[in-house]
């Protein structure tokens, strides 16, 4: 598997997998979660927007197979934040999401970064559990203490886990 930044070419890939491995958000979501950002589409052209505000990891096979990306952007001198992690179903418990996530750690160290940060729904026990079992842990109670502090510039979103994990 190689993990590489993407190419203009592969943004349709990209959307279909966010639109394929999003779909068990949408059972978790309220109404007013989905009106609010859960049930957006990707397209080629938002893919690509995000590549430019944002960094974007592939995890590709030998035989060029993308199976998953993850878009990160460094938020402040202490925090890279995790925007995005989707992995082809057809590929999930293979490791590809665990490869991304140390890539992404691997830049935030590199750039002198305390922590890695993210978050997730409160009932997305997969991605809790995902993250939780490679380092990570919630931190909402913790948000008022350093490093901490320095993840979100207001309180964290109700149903909203705030997930960390301390990287030097």
């Amino acid at each position: 598997m190689e993990i590489t930044k993407p190419s203009a070419q592969d943004f349709q890939r990209l959307s279909e997998i966010h639109n394929e491995a999003i779909k068990p958000f949408h059972e978790v979501y309220s109404i007013e979660e989905i009106a609010a950002f859960g049930n957006e589409i990707e397209t080629a052209e938002t893919i690509g927007l995000t590549t430019q505000t944002k960094e974007v990891l592939i995890a590709k096979t030998d035989e060029r197979v993308i199976e998953g990306y993850i878009a990160f952007r460094k938020k402040n001198d202490d925090v890279v934040w995790i925007s995005s992690l989707y992995i082809d179903p057809q590929f999930q418990r293979q490791g590809v999401g665990e490869k991304l996530l140390n890539e992404v750690e691997k830049a935030a160290q590199e750039t002198g970064c305390k922590l890695v940060a993210l978050e997730t729904h409160k009932s997305a026990d997969w991605a809790i559990n995902f993250y939780k079992k490679r380092g990570y842990e919630i931190v909402n109670e913790k948000v008022g203490e350093y490093p901490y502090s320095s993840i979100l510039e207001n309180p964290p979103v109700l149903n909203r886990p705030l997930l960390a994990k301390i990287i030097i």
